[in-house]
């Protein structure tokens, strides 16, 4: 899917959160934070709507039987984490929803007074938003292989039940349109 309909995903599943948290203020950060976490799984490509910003070098790799082009960006020791693999997996959700607690505490600190909140709380509710994002990018991006289980298991798996569609078809467009107006429309048309 593209970065924009992540954006969207992201930024609908921190709404429960921050429903959750109370609204106000925490709403809309927590509408922010789902946001962020459902672009950061693509972080390991180059032309990502985050990925493009940062200065991470990146790496291509083409397949010489069927053309196919890999993007991934290169680690410590020449190691290198390819997309859809390593950052599109639970455990990358679960350090996700770590960090965000992280910016949560930090956040809480300079606003918490002004938000009425409590520090531990509200990080825990913005590592929420985060990990809720991510986790929406993740389902998002089924259809795919994924390393979902990774660091349990560098596996690739897709589930079966699910059809392969190629990103940039017109089956892969309907499917990504569907996907953002039925979310949307569940996350507006809910009480």
């Amino acid at each position: 899917m593209r970065g924009s309909t992540h954006l969207l995903l992201g930024a609908l599943a921190g709404l429960p959160v921050g429903r959750l948290a109370g609204g106000g203020p925490v709403l809309g950060l927590c509408t922010a934070a789902g946001a962020l976490g459902g672009l950061l799984p693509d972080l390991d490509h180059a032309g990502s709507l985050l990925g493009r910003y940062l200065p991470w070098p990146a790496v291509e790799a083409a397949d010489p039987r069927t053309g196919f082009v890999r993007h991934g960006r290169r680690w410590f020791e020449g190691r290198v984490l390819w997309h859809r693999h390593e950052t599109h997996s639970f455990g990358a959700a679960v350090l996700a929803g770590a960090l965000g607690c992280g910016g949560g505490l930090w956040v809480g600190r300079r606003l918490g007074p002004a938000l009425h909140e409590t520090t531990p709380a509200f990080a825990l509710v913005l590592g929420a938003a985060v990990l809720a994002g991510y986790l929406s990018h993740l389902a998002a991006d089924l259809p795919p292989p994924q390393m979902l289980l990774w660091p349990l298991s560098r596996r690739l798996v897709r589930p079966r039940w699910l059809p392969a569609v190629a990103e940039d078809s017109a089956a892969g467009a309907a499917l990504e349109w569907s996907v953002a107006l039925a979310a949307a429309a569940y996350r507006i048309l809910r009480p």
